[in-house]
């Protein structure tokens, strides 16, 4: 009985060895995963930290996008709102163009019309010249006539005169003084 108590007692033994080797297997891992666990709540730490600094940057993002947006909104809208007047100051231009190119012709036609009307009064004031001139030497001949004429007009009153004279000598002699007693 002894033999078989010892045996049992060694059998005991061995196995209380055995679960003391487990445990301090299990012990060895439970501090594994302790250190596994304090690692990792660490690292969920982290990365919790992490989630909230990037849920920090992400809603700054987002209110940057968000601004972003309402700027490019705004300078779409301006865009437009340019492209309207650019169109609109390129349609003036153009009717500008449109507009610079008729004056500029009406421009060479009243250039035209004024050379034209500049040759014809030249010519006009030559003619008028010449008109003038001949005008002149008209004049200068009726001067000459009139003179000639007076000259004229002066011999015959000088020519009757000595008609008179001469038909009053003639008379005085032939007057007889007894005939008009």
């Amino acid at each position: 009985m002894f033999c078989l108590q010892c045996n049992y007692c060694k059998e005991l033994e061995a196995e209380s060895k055995k679960q003391a080797e487990t445990r301090e297997k299990l012990q060895n891992q439970i501090s594994a995963f302790k250190d596994t666990v304090s690692k990792l709540e660490t690292g969920n730490g982290n990365f919790q930290i992490k989630i909230q600094e990037q849920s920090v940057e992400s809603a700054a993002l987002k209110k940057e996008i968000e601004d972003l947006k309402r700027e490019v909104k705004t300078s779409n809208q301006q865009n437009i709102t340019t492209e309207v007047r650019l169109n609109r100051s390129l349609e003036e231009n153009e009717k500008l163009r449109t507009c610079l190119k008729f004056t500029k012709l009406e421009e060479k036609d009243l250039r035209d019309q004024i050379r034209k009307l500049q040759e014809e009064k030249r010519l006009s004031i030559k003619n008028m010249e010449k008109q003038r001139s001949e005008l002149y030497q008209a004049y200068k001949k009726q001067l000459h006539l009139v003179d000639n004429l007076k000259k004229q007009k002066a011999y015959l009153e000088a020519s009757r005169q000595v008609q008179i004279t001469e038909e009053d000598f003639t008379k005085l002699l032939d007057w007889k003084p007894d005939r008009e007693l």
